[in-house]
């Protein structure tokens, strides 16, 4: 590790103990709370992408290494983060990344992860942390650290009951063993009839109940998954790593909520197994993944025939654009958040238009077309509507523009009713000149 770095780490950090006089984590300094109102909610992160949403759960993806950051007010996002998500694939946790993050109390790491840089996760509300093997490098004062005051001045504390999870023989224990840290094996159980695996203390034992004949048609496997320590259910401490052997590569892992809703476990396929972290197990469940979006249906109303409606919707903001054709209804899939046009056809019909606002919940937008000159929208082009389009000439009554674009007969195009368009109607009415 460079002096520099370490100069320039220690020189902040006598300036907030000269602040505030006492030995705990930093607060929130001028400088976070400033990135803290005007933080963004994604970006970049070396070769990595990282989102924070509105829980407080900051996520890292990618491929490659993070960045390192030489002071705990670099970093681009939000010092009140409560929960870190590093995603298979990131390579490196950077120098000071989670410094003074003092809302953090957890943090996955994936086996892809080989290095944690130096002060990464110090000044957190961490109490424990699980390493796989597969990290060779902890920098210093990475984990398990605070900075106060010693008897010698400003320094490094170690915080008091902290635990590192973690192999025999690897890099995690040397870390804790040479920062006298307290640290607990870890240990793949594997379950004999499932083949389900988790990795947890030499004291948890696993169990595994298989369900997946009581499940809705699709569901590939699903186990109610629980850890026993001494006879009793128990969650875990930590983060745990669960794998579960499915020879589909594009099975994804959820969890069932007690309300019936499923979480989406961000799951990895790996070596035959599909593969996710958490910390609290109940039934897990594999499938194929769903499809992105909502579902958009609804009735169709239209006359003269019974032939197919077109169904189209296009993105407002974005290029989704899906078509469908049917007689009674319609249903569109896959259908992502926004604003769209729904625009309804059919032969001898005229075209009409709905706006529809997407969200996180399925749309029912029943739809209806009337044929040409049918001004009041009833199925039939006679005499009535006739008089309506005389009543909204005279400025008698009032009409939308579906109505007035169902007038619209004349030929002009002109987006106008008006006498030429009711003439045009009664001569369609006398079989004189049909409108279809």
């Amino acid at each position: 590790m460079a002096k520099t770095k370490k100069i320039i780490s220690l020189l902040l950090s006598v300036i907030m103990i000269m602040s505030v006089f006492t030995i705990v984590p930093f607060g929130v300094s001028a400088a976070e709370a400033e990135i803290t109102e005007t933080g963004a909610e994604s970006g970049t992160t070396g070769d990595c992408t990282w989102t924070l949403d509105d829980n407080g759960v900051l996520t890292i993806s990618g491929n490659g290494k993070m960045e390192n950051y030489f002071s705990y007010d670099e970093k681009p996002w939000e010092t009140e983060i409560k929960k870190v998500v590093i995603e298979n694939g990131v390579r490196s946790i950077g120098d000071s990344a989670f410094y003074g993050c003092t809302e953090l109390t957890s943090v996955s790491i994936p086996d892809s992860v080989t290095s944690i840089g130096d002060f990464a996760f110090q000044n957190t509300s961490l109490k424990s942390v699980t390493i796989p093997a597969s990290v060779t490098k902890i920098g210093d004062y990475a984990i398990g650290y605070v900075m106060g005051l010693t008897p010698q001045g400003s320094g490094y504390l170690p915080i008091r009951g902290f635990t590192i999870y973690g192999y025999e023989g690897s890099t995690a224990e040397k870390y804790a063993k040479d920062n006298k840290i307290n640290f607990v094996k870890l240990t793949d159980k594997k379950d004999a009839a499932s083949g389900v695996i988790i990795t947890v203390p030499d004291d948890i034992k696993l169990s595994v109940i298989d369900i997946t004949n009581k499940m809705p048609a699709g569901t590939i496997k699903a186990y109610v998954i629980s850890l026993l320590k001494g006879g009793k259910t128990v969650q875990p401490e930590n983060i745990v790593t669960v794998k579960i052997p499915c020879t589909n590569e594009n099975a994804k892992a959820y969890r069932l909520e007690s309300d019936g809703k499923m979480t989406d476990m961000k799951s990895k396929y790996k070596d035959g197994y599909i593969v996710f972290t958490t910390d609290h197990f109940s039934i897990y469940m594999l499938s194929e993944p769903k499809p992105a979006g909502v579902t958009v249906s609804g009735a169709i109303t239209s006359y003269v025939d019974d032939s197919d409606v077109t169904v189209k919707l296009t993105g407002v903001d974005n290029n989704f654009t899906a078509e469908t054709n049917g007689k009674a209804d319609y249903s569109i899939e896959a259908v992502p958040a926004g604003e769209y046009t729904l625009t309804v056809s059919k032969a001898n019909h005229v075209t009409r238009e709905y706006t529809v606002t997407i969200a996180d919940a399925n749309v029912t937008q029943d739809v209806k077309v009337c044929p040409k000159g049918d001004v009041n929208g009833d199925g039939e082009t006679d005499i009535m509507d006739c008089s309506v389009a005389q009543r909204y000439i005279r400025e008698l009554t009032t009409l939308d523009a579906y109505q007035i674009a169902c007038g619209d007969v004349s030929g002009e195009g002109d987006g106008e009713l008006d006498i030429q368009d009711v003439s045009r109607i009664l001569r369609h009415i006398r079989e004189l000149a049909m409108l279809y």
